[in-house]
């Protein structure tokens, strides 16, 4: 949405942005907090601090709290309706929060009903809450009005029409892939998916050369298999062992790896449902009871090649790997939220590794870091 006008803070902007690209957005956060303090009698000039951590990524329950005080001052906006109701997905994928972000969007709807970004919530909750159908109808009504949801239409038709799996060519490669919306992240992967893309394909095209010769892989959070599937098909494997936490994507994922695996390869491929932390028990997941154990813990022996990405828990799952982290010479792809950049390589760095390459993307990066020793 558009950004009011900061009346003479620039420096504030200028000295957070300069923090989150140097990888101190917790720093960077509390900056815009503390405007976000000083300008609570004036809503729109608060609403700065909302707009810039959506921008950056920075999607969370502060983010949330600040549309919510907002729009309790000032009401009858469907833009800042819209984007509230976009903000409460991103923040929470419990069945209330989306059934509230879904009348959010209608609310917004009924303001503007040529609203993109109400559409959009609107499409997005209901395809979370599994309700495809009702997704499928409002993606009807945007072609009628000229909103552009084209992705977001297929996605909803397939899976409306009871559709699980869908076959695409990308990266030069046939591939096959379940189709799920368990998650935002899921909505994203499987509209990069029908647009006949692998997400995060620099990355991935980097990694052939960065582990050309890795034999051994590990994988930790895997959302629908989609790196999964590239590493079978473009690395010598001889084991891949990949950590998902939730059980319908842990599914998914071996899925991904026996619809991927070449023919004639003999890799060893083993799919483990749990969160992958330093501590030892229970966890729920979504409405999933999960095993919650340290990496150390899940599998044995060295890997040449490690691939962590579990939005934000990144630094419990390092100290629960160390083990395996140290043992020999190993490649990793760490994605970090910005939040936890700095604290991560301070962390590898105590232990031997060397950055050799960053991919940053908004609200996190993906970090390519070797240990020869």
């Amino acid at each position: 949405m558009a950004v009011p006008e900061r009346e003479g803070h620039n420096d504030l902007w200028d000295r957070a942005d300069k923090l989150l690209r140097n990888g101190e957005a917790a720093s960077a956060i509390s900056e815009v907090l503390k405007f976000r303090d000083l300008n609570r009698d004036r809503p729109w000039q608060a609403l700065n601090a909302g707009i810039w951590l959506v921008n950056n990524g920075q999607v969370g329950e502060e983010t949330l709290k600040i549309f919510e005080e907002v729009y309790e001052i000032v009401t009858g906006n469907a833009e800042l309706l819209a984007t509230l109701a976009r903000v409460r997905i991103m923040s929470r994928h419990d069945e209330a929060a989306l059934e509230t972000a879904a009348e959010e969007a209608l609310a917004a709807l009924a303001l503007d009903r040529t609203s993109q970004p109400a559409f959009h919530s609107y499409v997005l909750a209901r395809l979370l809450q599994k309700r495809y159908l009702e997704a499928h109808f409002a993606t009807l009504a945007t072609e009628r009005l000229g909103v552009d949801l084209a992705i977001l239409s297929t996605l909803s038709d397939l899976l409306s029409k009871g559709v699980k799996a869908i076959e695409i060519k990308a990266m030069g490669d046939d591939y096959a892939f379940m189709i799920k919306t368990e998650t935002p992240a899921c909505v994203h992967a499987c509209g990069q998916f029908l647009s006949h893309n692998l997400f995060e394909s620099e990355e991935l095209e980097y990694t052939r050369t960065f582990a050309a010769d890795a034999e051994t892989m590990l994988e930790v959070g895997t959302l629908l298999g989609n790196h999964t599937a590239f590493y079978l098909r473009n690395f010598a494997l001889k084991a891949i062992t990949c950590v998902e936490a939730l059980p319908s994507l842990a599914e998914a994922t071996q899925w991904a790896a026996e619809h991927n695996r070449p023919e004639g390869s003999d890799c060893v491929i083993n799919v483990i449902n749990a969160w992958a932390d330093e501590a030892v028990g229970e966890i729920e997941v979504l409405g999933h009871k999960v095993r919650r154990a340290p990496i150390d813990d899940l599998i044995d022996g060295p890997v040449d090649f490690i691939k962590i990405d579990v939005d934000g828990g990144e630094m419990a799952v390092l100290a629960g790997a160390e083990k395996t982290l140290t043992d020999g010479p190993v490649r990793l792809m760490l994605e970090t939220a910005d939040q936890n950049e700095t604290a991560a390589h301070a962390w590898l760095g105590k232990r031997g590794y060397q950055r050799h390459e960053i991919f940053r993307h908004r609200g996190y990066a993906n970090h390519f870091y070797r240990r020869d020793s």
